[in-house]
């Protein structure tokens, strides 16, 4: 890869071993930085100061970068080999890179633009911000991660539904129970209890199938990457609790309103 002496400390590369190229060093145009990847394939021991040979280029390694990805996780690091660009070949096929500070990005592309089209005005300037490059780097994952957070709200909205709907079921079919509970001393908080467990445990029970599938599922989904993080139990253990949580909130509305009716009203409807 061709750069200048200014492209490890813009990108913010670290050198393992070494040193950055220099323009106190005019030797460094024939020098060359390698990666820790490159350096593990081609098993060099002790880098720095042997000779290297590169497109028919010869120099020495001045320099070891630690790996850093600049493609998809999906992809492993590829071995990289620095060197300093032949001026020309800069001027006619090179990219400049700039490092903006946060505040008033506008601004400074508007000043950007005015000196290239000072210096080249043939061709107009075409530019890309680095955090949009990586993020077309993962396009379909943004995508997907959108849909499924579509289809989860709608699956919640629509489990809350059917539990409303169970709970309005199960008080009105135990109407009688309910009120010769109340009349025996049941407290409200028992009569909730009650309700909720009997739809409760069957969210319990989904949700120890669903675990597996959910794990088999991911940890497919997670081999297509190199570098992946590892499925941590945690995750399982918030999401069955959030569920139970959704789904207690949802009993509560309807087994509190059974649970304060006036016990003689239900026996007499009874």
């Amino acid at each position: 890869k061709k750069v200048d002496h200014d492209y490890i400390p813009t990108f913010g590369i670290e050198l393992a071993e070494g040193r950055n190229f220099s323009l106190d060093h005019p030797s460094d145009s024939s020098n060359f930085i390698l990666n820790e990847t490159a350096i593990r394939m081609m098993n060099i021991e002790d880098p720095i100061g042997q000779k290297f040979i590169f497109w028919g280029m010869k120099g020495e390694i001045i320099g070891v970068a630690k790996d850093y990805n600049f493609n998809s996780l999906h992809k492993e690091i590829d071995p990289i080999c620095l060197f300093m660009t032949n001026p020309f070949y800069a001027k006619k096929y090179g990219y400049i890179c700039f490092k903006l500070k946060g505040d008033n990005i506008r601004n400074t592309i508007k000043n950007i633009e005015r000196s290239w089209n000072k210096l080249n005005p043939t061709f107009p300037l075409n530019y890309t911000f680095l955090e949009d490059d990586y993020t077309k780097l993962y396009l379909s994952e943004s995508r997907m991660r959108s849909l499924f957070a579509l289809f989860a709200a709608l699956s919640i909205f629509l489990s809350c539904l059917g539990l409303y709907g169970l709970s309005s079921f199960m008080a009105e079919r135990r109407t009688r129970e309910i009120g010769i509970r109340k009349v025996m001393g049941a407290r409200s908080w028992q009569i909730v209890s009650m309700f909720s467990w009997d739809a409760l445990k069957w969210v319990l029970i989904s949700n120890l199938i669903a675990w597996p599938i959910a794990w088999l599922y991911m940890k497919h989904w997670l081999e297509d990457f190199a570098y992946r993080t590892s499925i941590s139990p945690w995750i399982f253990l918030l999401s069955g609790f959030s569920v139970l949580l959704i789904s207690l909130i949802t009993l509560s509305f309807q087994a509190l309103k059974a649970a304060r009716t006036n016990p003689a009203t239900s026996i007499r409807s009874e």
